[in-house]
Formats: structure tokens, C-alpha cells, sequence
């Protein structure tokens, strides 16, 4: 019974590469999820830095205003 669930979940990985975690396709698969995952966190990164130049801006701007 072992072995034929053995063979079942072997076959499973051969018809879809990207089930078995050793397969060249898993691992390129999982690089590109963590590039795209990594791109997506700095560009939040830069946003909020460009949010908080420009808040810096203003406020200064504001503030020599007021003077």
C-alpha cells in the first residue's frame, strides 16, 4: 500500500514538474516568486521614502512660510 502511494505521488511529480520541489522547474519557479516578491517590496520601500521627502518638503515649505 506504501508503494502504491509512493508511485501515485511519483507520477504526480513527473506529469507536473513544479510539484516536486528538487525538479530545475520548482526551483526557477520559486527564484522568480521570491525576485518578484523582493521587486515589489522595494518599490514600496521607495514609495514611502518619496512620501516622506515630499511631507519633509512641505512641512518646511510651510514652515518659512509662516516666517
Amino acid at each position: 500500500e506504501v508503494a502504491e502511494i509512493d508511485r501515485r505521488i511519483k507520477a504526480w511529480r513527473a506529469s507536473d514538474p513544479l510539484q516536486d520541489p528538487t525538479s530545475d522547474e520548482a526551483k526557477q519557479a520559486a527564484a522568480a516568486e521570491a525576485a518578484a516578491k523582493a521587486a515589489k517590496r522595494d518599490a514600496k520601500l521607495r514609495e514611502r521614502k518619496h512620501r516622506a521627502a515630499a511631507e519633509e518638503a512641505r512641512l518646511l515649505g510651510a514652515g518659512q512660510g509662516g516666517q
